[in-house]
């Protein structure tokens, strides 16, 4: 089992003796003083590793039989997720990060996907979950123990720029200079840069928010 589960043990049946009314004391092997039961069955939550339980049972006559069980507790994985932060109509990548368990993992995204890495382009703050799954069959036991992690992917706001010309009609004659201001409408941010280019050339050729020229 998984730790933090937990097992229930109880009495099948009595084998041998039909001298009724049978008395059940169940103890841990490692603690055989201690009494956790009298009744025909016992809940318990063992710790990681194995540990082993012990049914006493009595009939009428005093005749005692018992019977031992051994539980095997296997370790939980462990998985991690980094927030991100983009702005509107970026992509991010979000990357569970597994540990621990068995080695092996399954994952599951709060979005359906089942890979470690998976990417999104929320267009407003979101939370995302994945949980990941270490499966352990032996015989006919076995166990899916998991652990489960959230990223938030915070969102914010482009600016929005527009340009006004001194030129109402964005028409001017050779050698005449022409004023162009950026109107910013801050986005999330605060304090947001100007950056002035031409004709699509990466070249800044000026960083105030008015920018004469005369072409």
């Amino acid at each position: 089992i998984c730790p933090g589960h937990v097992k229930l043990l109880e009495v099948e049946r009595v084998l041998g003796s039909q001298n009724t009314p049978y008395t059940y004391r169940w103890y841990d092997l490692n603690a055989p003083g201690v009494t956790l039961s009298t009744t025909d069955e016992l809940l318990v939550t063992p710790a990681l590793g194995t540990s082993n339980y012990v049914v006493m049972v009595t009939d009428a006559n005093g005749c005692e039989e018992s019977d031992i069980v051994e539980i095997f507790v296997v370790p939980n994985p462990t998985v991690s997720v980094e927030d991100e932060e983009i702005c509107k109509g970026e992509t991010t990548t979000l990357t569970a990060v597994a540990g621990g368990g068995n080695g092996a993992f399954a994952y599951e995204w709060s979005t359906g996907e089942t890979t470690a890495s998976i990417e999104v382009s929320p267009m407003a703050t979101t939370d995302y979950s994945v949980t990941v799954t270490s499966s352990y069959v032996d015989g006919n036991n076995d166990a899916d123990c998991t652990a489960e992690a959230t990223a938030t992917v915070t969102v914010n706001e482009n600016p929005i720029v527009e340009i006004e010309s001194t030129d109402a009609n964005d028409i001017t004659c050779a050698g005449e200079e022409v004023s162009l201001t950026a109107n910013v409408t801050p986005g999330t941010g605060t304090n947001p840069t100007v950056e002035w280019t031409v004709n699509g050339n990466t070249t800044v050729v000026s960083t105030s928010l008015t920018f004469d020229v005369a072409p």
